[in-house]
C-alpha cells in the first residue's frame, strides 16, 4: 500500500490520532468524493448517498481514471431501482416506450454503470 487517505466527518480527535499512527492520512476537509484517481485505488463507501457515488464516478468518468476505481460499497443497481420507482410514481399518463426513454435521459449515467 502506497498511501491511504480517510475522510469521515464524524471522527473524534482520539480516532484521528489512532488512525494516523497506523500510517493512514486523515483528510481534514470534505472533497465531496470528487477526487480524480491517478492510480489503482480501493474506495470504501458503505451506506453512502447516491450523490457521493455520482461525484466519484463523474470525477473519474474516463477510461484511464475509471480503471483505477476499486469500489466496495452498496449495490449500485439499488439506486437505479429506487430512482426508476420514484420516476414511475411521478409519471401519470405516458406510454411505456416514452417512459423508458424519459428515464434513460434523466438517469443515463446510473443506467450505464449498473
Amino acid at each position: 500500500m502506497r498511501q491511504a487517505l480517510l475522510y469521515d466527518p464524524i471522527l473524534h480527535d482520539e480516532e484521528v490520532v489512532a488512525i494516523t499512527q497506523s500510517s493512514v492520512s486523515v483528510l481534514h476537509y470534505n472533497e465531496g468524493c470528487k477526487r480524480q484517481l491517478t492510480c489503482p485505488t480501493f474506495v470504501y463507501m458503505l451506506h453512502c448517498s447516491q450523490t457521493m457515488y455520482n461525484h466519484l464516478l463523474w470525477a473519474n468518468w474516463n477510461k484511464t481514471s475509471l480503471a483505477n476505481v476499486i469500489l466496495l460499497g452498496n449495490k449500485l443497481s439499488s439506486y437505479h431501482e429506487r430512482l426508476v420507482s420514484v420516476h414511475i410514481r411521478n409519471i401519470v399518463t405516458i406510454n411505456s416506450r416514452s417512459t423508458t426513454e424519459q428515464l434513460r435521459k434523466q438517469s443515463y449515467y446510473i443506467y450505464k454503470v449498473s
